[in-house]
């Protein structure tokens, strides 16, 4: 697009008078004088090859024991990064662990160029880690039949490392001079963990600010707030967080805080 706007701004041909100007300033009709076919100047602009690109996604970053299927999401994408829609089921192949695996009968579905199967998980071992893969063919004509994968690990802890929870992110975000601080807690299985209240001091230049304590919300995330918030490095320690004896807290899991300077440093 610069390159045709540049070109004609060249030419003359968006701007007669050459006041940088697209059109003849004061024109009444405020029309764009003197267009060309772009393509006369800049030549003919090839397609992009075909191509096909595939992501693969779950429907939870870890799976428990308790968990016997997982819902695999499979989102192929064209040269120009549109939904590939219609795909027949034929054109999908999965491997487990490099395994050929068939996914549950009936499961198959397509949404607009969005495709979800079904695996049966209750047979992998807790602990252990399993390399999902799925290839899509698509085939356009005789000469032009693509292929693309993707993968995923799927993961099944214990019930008991399941009721393990632990920090797993700390943002920061400046709203004009607020400065809001947000942090997730969630469970082994990757499940966000509401109502557990998150003990925490922020520090300020490496000295404790203030000390703040938040419930999470059905999200999971803590919502802190400091209004006004002078200039400097800030930190955040979490010095607790506790849901009533229903999960076990361990800080030794938390994420590594970023922190965050507001001002010159």
């Amino acid at each position: 697009v610069e390159q045709i706007r540049t070109a004609l701004f060249a030419s003359g041909e968006i701007d007669p008078d050459g006041d940088g100007l697209p059109g003849i300033t004061g024109d009444p009709d405020s029309n764009l004088e003197r267009l060309v076919n772009a393509g006369a100047i800049v030549g003919d602009i090839a397609p992009p090859d075909p191509a096909l690109t595939v992501y693969l996604s779950t429907n939870k970053p870890n799976y428990t024991e308790n968990d016997e299927v997982a819902t695999l999401t499979v989102s192929p994408r064209n040269e120009l990064g549109q939904p590939v829609e219609g795909l027949p089921e034929s054109a999908f192949t999965l491997t487990v662990d490099g395994l050929p695996t068939a996914w549950d009968s009936g499961s198959f579905s397509e949404a607009m160029g969005t495709y979800t199967m079904d695996l049966n998980i209750a047979g992998f071992e807790p602990g252990r880690d399993y390399a999902v893969e799925v290839q899509v063919t698509e085939t356009r004509d005789a000469t032009n039949v693509l292929t693309a994968t993707d993968s995923v690990v799927i993961n099944r802890v214990s019930s008991a490392s399941a009721s393990v929870i632990f920090v797993s992110d700390i943002r920061y975000e400046l709203i004009f001079k607020n400065l809001r601080i947000f942090v997730t807690v969630i469970s082994m299985d990757g499940s966000p963990v509401a109502d557990a209240q998150v003990a925490t001091t922020v520090n300020l230049n490496g000295s404790p600010f203030k000390s703040l304590s938040k419930t999470t919300d059905t999200n999971g995330v803590a919502n802190y707030r400091i209004g006004g918030a002078p200039d400097g490095q800030y930190t955040t320690t979490i010095e607790g967080v506790s849901t009533g004896g229903t999960y076990t807290y361990e800080s030794s899991r938390n994420v590594i805080d970023p922190g965050f300077t507001k001002g010159s440093p």
